[in-house]
C-alpha cells in the first residue's frame, strides 16, 4: 500500500470523509420527512468543503503516488461537488502560477482595475470568473476540440441527474440535501476562504497569500490555513506546512509576509 500512497495521512482524511458522508446522507434520506431534516444541511455543506479540500490535494497530486490515480480518484470525486475535475485543476494551478494577477488568476480577489472587490460582491461573482476565465482557456487550447466537449458532455451530464430527479419526483430533495449544501461548502465558505487568504495581498512572493495560525482552525482543516506555506510548497504534507512555517519566520518578517 505504501508503493502506491504519498501522504497516507491526506489518504485517511479522504476515506474518513467519503465514509462519514456515506453515514450522512443515508441518515438525511431515512429521515427527509422528519422536523428536523434541514438540520442534515450543515454537516453535508462541511463534508462537501471537506471534499473540496480532498479534491485539492488530488489536483496536485498529493494524495497517491501515480499522477493517474489522483486524476482518477479527481474524476471520481468532482461530480459529487458539481464541478468537471479538469476544470478544478486547470483554474487552481493557473491561480498558484498567477496568484492575485487580474485578468490571469482565476479566483483573484481583485478586479480587472486591480481593485479589490467588494467581499460581498465577490462572494457571488467568484465561481462565475473562474469558470469564464477556464472557458476562455480551452477555447484557445490546441485540443479545444476535444477538451470543450469533455466539459459540455460532464456539465450536461451532471445537471441532466436534476432533470431525471424532476421526472422521478425528488427533485425537491436533490435540490435540499445535494445542490444547496454543495453550494454553502463549495461556493459560499470557499469564497470567504478565498477572502481570508488572499483579500489584500499582493503579487510579490511572500505577499500573495495570507496565513493564518489559529491552533484549533487549522487542527480542524489540517494545517490548510497555512496557505502561504501552502504556495510556497503546494505538494507539502499537512506535518511540513507548520514546519515551513516555523522555518521561515525570519524572512517573514523581513518581507513583511502576511501572518495573522
Amino acid at each position: 500500500m505504501q508503493t502506491w500512497i504519498k501522504d497516507a495521512q491526506k489518504f485517511r482524511v479522504m476515506v474518513g470523509t467519503c465514509v462519514l458522508y456515506l453515514i450522512t446522507i443515508s441518515l438525511t434520506l431515512t429521515y427527509r420527512h422528519a422536523p428536523f431534516a434541514m438540520w442534515f444541511v450543515v454537516p453535508l455543506s462541511l463534508l462537501h468543503l471537506y471534499f473540496y479540500g480532498i479534491i485539492h490535494e488530488l489536483c496536485h497530486n498529493n494524495i497517491f503516488a501515480r499522477a493517474k490515480t489522483n486524476i482518477f480518484f479527481g474524476n471520481l470525486l468532482c461530480p459529487l461537488n458539481l464541478v468537471f475535475f479538469h476544470t478544478f485543476k486547470t483554474t487552481h494551478l493557473q491561480h498558484h502560477r498567477f496568484a492575485q494577477v487580474p485578468e490571469i488568476d482565476p479566483v483573484c480577489t481583485l478586479n480587472q482595475y486591480g481593485k479589490p472587490f467588494n467581499p460581498v460582491w465577490y462572494l457571488l461573482v467568484w465561481p462565475y470568473y473562474a469558470v469564464r476565465w477556464y472557458i476562455r482557456h480551452i477555447s484557445q487550447h490546441r485540443n479545444r476540440r476535444r477538451l470543450l466537449t469533455n466539459y459540455l458532455v460532464f456539465t450536461a451530464a451532471t445537471y441532466s441527474l436534476f432533470g431525471l430527479g424532476y421526472v422521478l419526483g425528488v427533485l425537491p430533495w436533490m435540490l435540499r440535501f445535494w445542490l444547496l449544501p454543495v453550494y454553502i461548502g463549495t461556493v459560499f465558505l470557499i469564497g470567504i476562504r478565498n477572502l481570508i487568504e488572499h483579500y489584500g495581498c499582493e503579487t510579490s512572493r511572500y505577499r500573495t497569500s495570507r496565513t493564518l495560525t489559529n491552533r484549533l482552525l487549522n487542527k480542524l482543516t489540517f494545517n490548510s490555513f497555512f496557505h502561504l506555506e501552502h504556495h510556497l510548497w503546494p505538494s507539502a504534507t499537512i506535518a511540513q506546512l507548520r514546519e515551513l512555517h516555523i522555518y521561515n519566520r525570519d524572512i517573514y518578517r523581513e518581507k513583511r509576509a502576511f501572518i495573522v
